[in-house]
């Protein structure tokens, strides 16, 4: 049985809804827009600065909230927060059309920005103008989505370079974080190794800053999401701190 939310909550008119289907099951969160897409790229780690509640709902709009038996069936867990980071992570906007083609827009513009920073063309030496890339995105016929900007400007510069062989790939510093030897273990699977001097403490967690290549983002990204309790990282610039 659906249960329906008290109506004496009060909506914000900068909150906007994630949705994601499960198993024939429909999900919605009700989230600040400005802060969706900070927890995507990871310089927003704290889901209560994302959610206006913690509550899943069938139907935000109308206050229908899931039941347990159907988030358990669905995600196989009641953990609120490993199901609302499955569907930030994993859900799609409810976005009018205009508002969509201007997420798009601006998505579309922060790949190609960060795919510049990525990379220098091999003969030049000089980062790749924006149109240029631009260009290279139709011809290769690249799709840009909704998927966090720093990876797809990754996979972007990679598939250039696949196809065309002008770039010269710069290194990505990435802050990792693990915690105990079970973290590193799987770190290690990965070609990922623990560098003691440039290794620092932040409660449980250990920190560092390693330069990776575009494809140790993609098995960054898989072993994070298999471990999350253990294993996390950022991209350096959004991490707001340097590792000496």
């Amino acid at each position: 049985m659906t249960r329906i939310l008290p109506q004496t909550q009060k909506w914000l008119t900068n909150v906007i809804t994630i949705q994601i289907d499960i198993k024939d099951n429909h999900f919605e969160l009700a989230c600040y827009q400005n802060k969706i897409n900070a927890y995507k790229n990871g310089t927003e780690t704290d889901l209560s600065n994302v959610l206006q509640t913690e509550d899943v709902f069938t139907n935000v709009a109308q206050g229908e909230l899931a039941t347990n038996a159907t988030l358990q069936a669905s995600f196989q867990t009641l953990n609120k927060t490993t199901i609302c980071n499955k569907i930030i992570t994993e859900g799609r906007l409810s976005l009018s059309n205009q508002e969509r083609k201007h997420e798009s827009s601006r998505i579309r513009k922060e790949v190609i920005s960060q795919a510049q920073q990525r990379c220098t063309h091999i003969q030049t030496g000089k980062q790749i103008p924006f149109q240029m890339l631009e260009n290279a995105i139709h011809e290769i016929g690249f799709q840009i989505n909704s998927f966090p900007a720093s990876e797809q400007a990754a996979s972007l510069v990679n598939a250039i370079q696949s196809e065309f062989g002008v770039l010269k790939i710069n290194k990505i510093k990435i802050v990792i974080m693990w915690k105990g030897e079970e973290g590193m273990k799987r770190l290690n699977e990965i070609g990922i190794q623990e560098e003691q001097q440039d290794k620092i403490q932040d409660g449980d967690w250990n920190v560092q800053i390693s330069d990776v290549d575009v494809e140790d983002v993609k098995k960054l990204k898989e072993i994070k999401k298999e471990n999350q309790e253990i294993i996390n990282y950022y991209v350096e610039k959004s991490f707001g701190m340097r590792v000496k």
